[in-house]
C-alpha cells in the first residue's frame, strides 16, 4: 500500500514543514519512496496546492514512477494509491489513440485516462485505488476511491476553507487545518453497530469517501460535491435445473479465474495467504494453472 495526502489552502496553511509532519505520519505506508509537491494554483488569491506521497513500489519500480506525477500537456498531478490491473490493456488503447507515454506506471496511465475521458475514466479502471487529481484547467481537485472500498480516502473542509485529505485520519491531524474534537454521532454509531458508519469517521469535520464514489472540489467556488460513479448489478439464478445450475457454476469460475489472472500482474514478487480453507486453497491453483505459481510465496 501506498499513503496520499494533500492540503488546498493559502500560502500560510500550505506549508513545507505541515508536508513533511504528513509525510512522516504515513511512512509506515509507503517506505519506498517519498515525494512532496507544492504547486500556486491561484497567484491572484495566494491558492496553493500541497501534494504527499509515500510510496510502496508495486509496479514500475524505477523513479520515473515517482509521485506526485505531473501531466506537462494537461498540467494536471496526481497522487495515487493502489493498483490498477488492467491499466496495460487501457494504455494500448491511449497508445493507439496517439498518447505517448514516459513510464510503464499504472499512475500516469490514469492521469492519461483522465485527459482523455475525464471522469468518466472510473468506468475503465479495474483494480482498487484511492487518488487525487488535480484538474488545472478546471481548477478543481478530483477525489476516488474503488468499487468496494479496499483504499481509504478521507477528507475536511477546515474553517479557513482550506480543503485537506489523506489516506489516514490521524494524518489529518498534523495538517493544522482539522480541529482535534471528537465526533458524537460517531461515538453513538460506534455503540449502536460496533463500527462508525461512513461517511462518518471519530474526527468532527472529517469524512471518508465511500465505496464507488468520487468527489470534486473546486478551488474557485470552494463546492464539494460528491458522486457515486458504480452500483453493483443484482442478479437471480432464473430455475432450479441443472443446465442453470452448471451456468452458474461456468460463469462464476470464469469471473473468478479473470480476477485472480489481473491480480497476477506485478514487478514484484507475488504471495498468497494460505489458511487452510476452500477460498485460499481454490486462489493459490487457479494461481499456478494461471503460470503464476512459479516461486509463489506463500504464508
Amino acid at each position: 500500500m501506498c499513503g496520499i495526502a494533500g492540503i488546498l489552502g493559502s500560502g500560510r496553511t500550505v506549508r513545507r514543514p505541515i508536508l513533511e509532519k504528513i509525510a512522516n505520519s504515513l511512512e509506515h505506508r509507503g517506505p519506498d519512496n517519498k515525494g512532496i509537491e507544492t504547486i500556486s494554483v491561484d497567484q491572484s488569491q495566494d491558492r496553493i496546492l500541497g501534494l504527499v506521497h509515500r510510496r510502496l513500489s508495486i509496479i514500475d519500480l524505477s523513479e520515473a514512477a515517482h509521485q506526485p506525477m505531473h501531466d506537462p500537456e494537461t498540467g494536471n498531478w496526481i497522487v495515487f494509491n493502489g493498483e490498477i490491473y488492467n491499466y496495460r490493456e487501457i494504455r494500448e488503447v491511449l497508445v493507439g489513440d496517439g498518447h505517448r507515454f514516459k513510464t510503464n506506471s499504472d499512475t500516469e496511465v490514469i492521469l492519461t485516462s483522465y485527459a482523455k475521458w475525464g471522469e468518466d475514466c472510473l468506468s475503465k479502471l479495474r483494480g482498487m485505488f484511492a487518488f487525487a487529481l488535480w484538474c488545472a484547467r478546471e481548477k478543481k481537485l478530483f477525489l476516488a476511491i474503488d468499487r468496494v472500498g479496499i483504499k481509504p480516502l478521507y477528507f475536511c473542509k477546515g474553517e479557513s476553507g482550506a480543503f485537506v485529505f489523506s489516506s489516514e485520519v490521524r494524518a489529518l491531524l498534523h495538517s493544522g487545518v482539522v480541529e482535534r474534537e471528537i465526533e458524537p454521532l460517531a461515538i453513538d454509531s460506534f455503540l449502536s453497530y460496533g463500527a462508525i458508519q461512513a461517511p462518518l469517521t471519530m474526527i468532527k469535520g472529517v469524512y471518508s469517501l465511500r465505496p464507488a464514489h468520487y468527489l470534486t472540489y473546486s478551488q474557485r467556488s470552494g463546492d464539494i460535491d460528491v458522486t457515486q460513479y458504480w452500483t453493483p448489478k443484482v442478479g437471480t439464478l432464473s430455475g432450479t435445473d441443472s443446465n442453470s445450475h452448471r451456468h452458474a457454476r461456468e460463469y462464476f469460475e470464469s469471473v473468478l479465474k479473470e480476477a485472480v489472472r489481473h491480480h497476477l500482474v506485478s514487478d514484484v514478487p507475488l504471495g498468497i495467504f494460505l489458511s487452510g480453507g476452500i477460498d485460499s486453497s481454490a486462489l493459490a491453483i487457479l494461481v499456478s494453472q494461471l503460470g503464476g505459481g512459479n516461486g509463489l510465496e506463500s504464508f
